[in-house]
């Protein structure tokens, strides 16, 4: 071997060294700092949230131009670089939408008799409230979309005053909260350390779901995680704004209301705990008519008023059996 090679090779072995030893000190500090799901606190303890300031509400036309700015996802690569995956999932609810349509006579018929029981002198607002967590990515959003969209149009066309809300996270991993926690040393039991994004999709005025708002409820960079209680206290107050009338709340979900990082930060049962506590304090009111849609999962644990729908192709009847339930209760009140 000449100088030269010799030269070489020792510059290469410890180059690799070099390497080794930064590789083991970077695994050192991923593993120390690797977090770790703390328990339940007190029953009791009162719902916090760390900080609101990065919560969004966003209208179905600022979708997808504002997704980009409220959270960090895009440069993590988190978000979608190209159109393709939406107009995908866009031409899915399209031809499901175009099933339901031509058999929406006897949904009709039921919403009829729903929205008809009320009297003729009382008004009836609608609010359909959709879980856009990621479990809702591919055919459970096309087909709730779709559902949304035909039902929607359908009441405001009887005469009822129709919301159409979404609610997801603004962003993965906790998203600017949770950077913003992660720079403050991590304090423990921080309370929701994550961002809301709640999204009006149709306003009373709207007379349904457009075109345009059901497109952008498709939109796949929507689809993070869900905070089910404060989804609700949103919706609730929205309607609360509303003139006086009968008032039906119906949320559409998979599943438990999960943030990981809030669960990880706050016990497993933190989110499940406020959701019931705002059920609690809704049904008490007595003010709005609380329902819910399970998809695909029974939810009548946490809903007085509740049906599930077995599968996707069933969502529209377990909406018009809710809102039948709904009805009744309402003239019960």
């Amino acid at each position: 071997m000449t100088d030269a090679q010799q030269a070489g090779a020792n510059i290469a072995f410890w180059l690799l060294l070099a390497l080794g030893f930064a590789g083991l000190w970077l695994h050192g500090k991923y593993t120390r700092r690797k977090l770790t799901p703390v328990e339940d606190g007190p029953a009791d303890a009162p719902y916090a949230v760390y900080t609101r300031e990065f919560d969004v509400e966003l209208r179905a036309d600022q979708i997808p131009a504002k997704l980009r700015d409220i959270s960090p996802d895009w440069t993590k690569g988190y978000q979608q670089r190209d159109n393709e995956l939406w107009d995908h999932w866009w031409d899915q609810s399209g031809q499901l939408f175009a099933k339901l349509k031509a058999d929406e006579f006897s949904i009709r018929a039921k919403l009829a008799g729903i929205i008809g029981a009320a009297e003729a002198s009382e008004p009836v607002f609608v609010t359909l409230l959709v879980d856009q967590s990621g479990s809702m990515k591919g055919e459970p959003i096309w087909h709730t979309a779709a559902v949304v969209k035909l039902l929607s149009g359908i009441l405001a066309e009887l005469g009822a005053g129709v919301e159409v809300l979404g609610f997801s996270t603004a962003g993965w991993h906790g998203g600017y909260p949770g950077q913003r926690w992660r720079a403050a040393r991590r304090p423990k039991y921080p309370g929701r350390t994550c961002a809301l994004l709640h999204i009006i999709y149709a306003a009373t005025e709207d007379r349904g779901l457009s075109p345009e708002a059901w497109r952008a409820m498709l939109h796949p960079d929507i689809l993070r995680e869900n905070v089910d209680g404060e989804a609700l206290l949103w919706a609730a107050g929205r309607m609360r704004a509303l003139p006086e009338g009968r008032k039906y709340l119906v949320i559409l979900s998979d599943g438990a209301s999960v943030d990981d990082l809030t669960l990880y930060n706050n016990g497993p049962s933190y989110l499940e705990r406020h959701l019931e506590t705002v059920i609690g304090e809704l049904q008490r009111a007595d003010d709005i008519v609380l329902g819910a849609v399970g998809l695909g999962v029974a939810v009548d644990h946490y809903y007085e008023i509740s049906a599930k729908a077995e599968s996707l192709e069933e969502i529209h009847l377990a909406l018009a059996d809710v809102m039948e339930q709904m009805s009744r209760a309402g003239r019960e009140q």
